[in-house]
């Protein structure tokens, strides 16, 4: 993933999104996503599942979910399993307040330079847009299609419905209990202005099982990880879980219902194998979601 190019492609995005939100996204946390297409699978069947749950008066399915930032940008990469090449990768600028997201697929030759829109709507359903350059314009490429009929397998339409699997995947990851936000930076920032670090941080779910989370490992340690067990820990994670603030000290808060994470045990900072990078555990605080996707 190249930081300082990924903006390169997304200048079309303002057409619809307007110049200052454009900028904002440009700026935007940068998160690097792998996972699994088991992983993915069951990801949509959660979300499905709890919007069974969530039928309003008129028997539609209501889904929603929650990114860890209201405008942010990722690379999702996805995987046939944990040993196995890439599949397919996305690059995205995401609007989680309008439920938008602009994606290229720069691994797929035929549209590598192709900029898609796509925007969830009511019930799970979801439109796709295409940039065209001949025309200056955003052109419809699927009207509506729905969450809940998605078929993976049908090669005329994985480009889109991965896509969206990929995101669900990313958004029940942000939500689990287990699973920790990490910020990535290069070890050799030290002298550098603070926005030379900024553009070349980047983003990433660490699993509470990672090597890291240890109480024995020092502050700075280099760590190594193996990305495969990584990703399988990742694909056990649990859900989100949550209590109600029922105590009297909290005075303004009693009755709230709130997100519970695992306590990260390990340093709050350490370095990878090579020591090239520096990973820093971000505190639940630093990274509350913005609006609920729906």
């Amino acid at each position: 993933m190249n930081l300082i190019t990924f903006n390169e492609h997304f200048d079309v995005v303002a057409v619809r999104e307007g110049k200052t939100r454009f900028e904002k996204a440009c700026v935007a946390p940068l998160f690097d996503y792998i996972s699994i297409k088991s992983h993915m699978h069951e990801c949509v069947d959660k979300l499905v599942e709890l919007g069974e749950g969530r039928k309003d008066k008129d028997g539609d399915i209501n889904f929603d979910f929650q990114l860890p930032f209201p405008i942010m940008r990722a690379e999702f990469q996805l995987k046939n399993s944990v040993k196995e090449s890439l599949v397919i990768r996305y690059d995205l600028m995401v609007f989680s307040d309008v439920a938008r997201a602009y994606f290229r697929i720069p691994n797929i030759k035929q549209v590598k330079n192709n900029v898609y829109c796509i925007e969830l709507i009511e019930n799970g359903g979801f439109i796709i847009e295409q940039w065209s350059e001949k025309h200056k314009e955003w052109v419809s490429l699927v009207r509506s299609a729905s969450i809940k009929n998605m078929e993976f397998d049908n090669p005329g339409f994985q480009l889109y419905t991965q896509l969206i699997g990929s995101l669900v995947a990313f958004a029940v990851d942000a939500m689990s209990s287990s699973m920790h936000v990490a910020a990535v930076s290069p070890t050799d920032g030290e002298g550098r202005s603070v926005e030379w670090v900024k553009a070349r941080t980047h983003f990433t779910f660490i699993s509470h099982g990672h090597p890291a989370n240890k109480a024995t490992v020092k502050a700075g340690e280099r760590i190594a990880t193996e990305l495969d067990k990584e990703l399988t820990r990742m694909a056990h994670n649990r859900r989100a879980h949550y209590k109600t603030l029922r105590h009297e000290r909290y005075r303004f808060k009693r009755g709230q219902r709130i997100k519970v994470r695992a306590t990260w045990v390990g340093p709050k900072e350490w370095k990878d194998e090579g020591g090239k990078q520096i990973y820093r555990i971000l505190e639940p605080s630093d990274w509350q979601p913005g609006e609920t996707v729906r």
